[in-house]
């Protein structure tokens, strides 16, 4: 999406049906282009966003859950916010990686804030910590995500980053399958050797996917690359 030479980007990736992920796709970045007015405080201009889109969500009934990452990039300047873990980092001609996201896992402060809510956690001896529904019959191993509202203690206020881009080569945005089995570092790497030996930036994100699942990742698997 595009508005004003804005470019408004996003990442949606759903658990439990394509309900969350589907109005997220169809509202969300609409949403955030409507509160991000001139003189607004940016950070509370997108939280608004993502907790009206939430509560329009809510109106439908549907249970199920999304992440989001969204980006707006405005000449060199980015601004980024998520829920979930959607990946989202910034190559520079330089090399060096900068994520732009937060994972909201169920550890450190996120983990206490559930836990205060008197919300049950399993942790995983070798995986991550799930929080649970107050029956015990659904587990989420995500602190922050849309829709989700059998989970007490989910939260859809999202991360805010900002970032000077001037020094920015590629944009990489995906669902954390893309990221699952190889550190974001190499996979920018491997992005910039290709893109130097003439590969399109479809082509890459093509390349991306197929070499996430050649190492491995069973999850499904979005590559937006810009």
């Amino acid at each position: 999406m595009t508005a004003g030479g804005v470019a408004y980007l996003g990442i949606y990736d759903g658990h439990g049906g394509i309900d969350a992920s589907t109005f997220l796709q169809q509202h969300l970045l609409p949403n955030i282009k409507a509160h991000l007015q001139p003189g607004c405080d940016v950070h509370d201009a997108l939280t608004a966003a993502y907790m009206a889109t939430n509560a329009a969500f809510r109106a439908t009934g549907s249970i199920q859950g999304s992440t989001a990452t969204t980006v707006i990039l405005n000449n060199k300047h980015l601004i980024a916010a998520n829920v979930g873990d959607s990946p989202a980092f910034v190559v520079k001609k330089s090399g060096e990686v900068c994520s732009v996201i937060k994972e909201h896992k169920i550890e450190g402060d996120e983990a206490a804030r559930i836990a205060a809510q008197g919300v049950p956690i399993y942790r995983s001896p070798t995986g991550p910590a799930y929080m649970g529904t107050p029956d015990g019959t659904r587990w989420l191993n995500m602190s922050r995500a849309f829709g989700d509202f059998v989970y007490p203690a989910i939260s859809c206020e999202p991360y805010v980053c900002s970032l000077d881009v001037s020094d920015g080569k590629f944009l990489v945005m995906g669902s954390d399958g893309l990221t699952e089995k190889w550190p974001v570092a190499e996979a920018a790497q491997y992005l910039t050797q290709l893109a130097s030996a003439g590969w399109s930036l479809p082509a890459i994100c093509r390349r991306l996917v197929e070499h996430s699942l050649a190492r491995g990742s069973t999850d499904n698997i979005s590559c937006m690359v810009v």
